[in-house]
């Protein structure tokens, strides 16, 4: 989990860094849920996605998604951010 947040900016998909992934999941979805002690204002969200072949015999190949999105909770509803732009998938 300490991929999640850890201010590390990669330059490729090569990069050898610490990623996070769910292994083994195909065509769910999944997600990623930050819990406050407090309301707080986050100005600013990066996500950098990449994708992998198979390695090994085990191995399982990461994907790009199919799309994403970023909501916030207000009182028990979830609700989407709306971008100043689209969601990128590269």
């Amino acid at each position: 989990l300490d991929a999640l947040n850890d201010q590390i900016d990669p330059q490729t998909s090569r990069d050898n860094i610490t990623r996070f992934v769910w292994p083994g999941r195909s065509g769910t979805v999944e997600w990623v849920q930050y819990d406050f002690d407090a309301p707080q204002t986050v100005s600013f969200v990066e996500v950098f996605w990449a994708e992998a072949p198979a390695q090994g015999r085990n191995g399982v190949a990461t994907k790009l998604p199919r799309s994403w999105k970023i909501q916030y909770r207000e009182g028990d509803a979830w609700k989407d951010v709306q971008p100043a732009g689209p969601y990128p998938l590269a």
